[in-house]
């Protein structure tokens, strides 16, 4: 007799990065290239603050450092720093708004590209769960129906383990309990075969 063979798991589905699209890499980068240039200005204008507030700008000594060529530390007042600094900190936050625009519409582009592609899998995967959904509650059907018929006949069955499924799946008689409704939720949308809501 021959060895029954093997089933091969099919292999796990991947949802597509949104970075694989060039056009949102490229905005997402603008975005990060331009919040480094904010942090660093932003950097900037706390030392220069800092300056300013202690006096440790020795002019006269960036004017003698200037004369003689030599590299001086601060060669301008932070007072005038600063309020370049502010210009450009403003400046690059309206950059950034304008780039987050555009990434925002590049990220939608790219998602309906990505939406096509798992589209499928998605589906798949709702039907899956809405009938295993459906499956638990014709189960549960059946076994209220056998506990009913139990109690009716005034069996004393305190032997048996007392469990109840109607946290989660709702009353049987409940056609509003959280169970069903997701199920014809997916059946009105269409993405369940319409025969799962003739059990609920």
């Amino acid at each position: 007799m021959l060895p029954k063979p093997k089933r091969v798991a099919a292999p796990p589905f991947t949802v597509p990065s949104l970075s694989s699209n060039t056009d949102y890499a490229a905005a997402s980068a603008a975005v990060a290239e331009m919040r480094g240039r904010l942090r660093a200005a932003e950097a900037e204008r706390d030392e220069c603050l800092y300056a300013s507030a202690n006096r440790t700008f020795d002019a006269k000594g960036a004017r003698v450092a200037a004369l003689l060529g030599d590299t001086a530390t601060n060669t301008v007042a932070p007072e005038t720093r600063i309020s370049v600094l502010n210009r450009d900190i403003a400046d690059i936050l309206s950059a950034i708004v304008l780039l987050e625009q555009r990434r925002t519409a590049a990220r939608m582009s790219a998602s309906r590209r990505v939406v096509d592609v798992i589209a499928p899998e998605y589906a798949r995967r709702v039907s899956v769960l809405a009938k295993a959904v459906d499956a638990a509650l014709q189960a549960h059907m059946e076994f209220e129906a056998l506990r009913n018929e139990i109690i009716a006949e005034e069996i004393a069955f305190g032997r048996l383990p007392i469990v109840r499924a109607n946290r989660f799946l709702g009353e049987t008689n409940d056609n509003d309990a959280d169970a069903r409704r997701f199920v014809r939720e997916c059946v009105d949308v269409g993405l369940v075969d319409g025969s799962l809501e003739a059990s609920l």
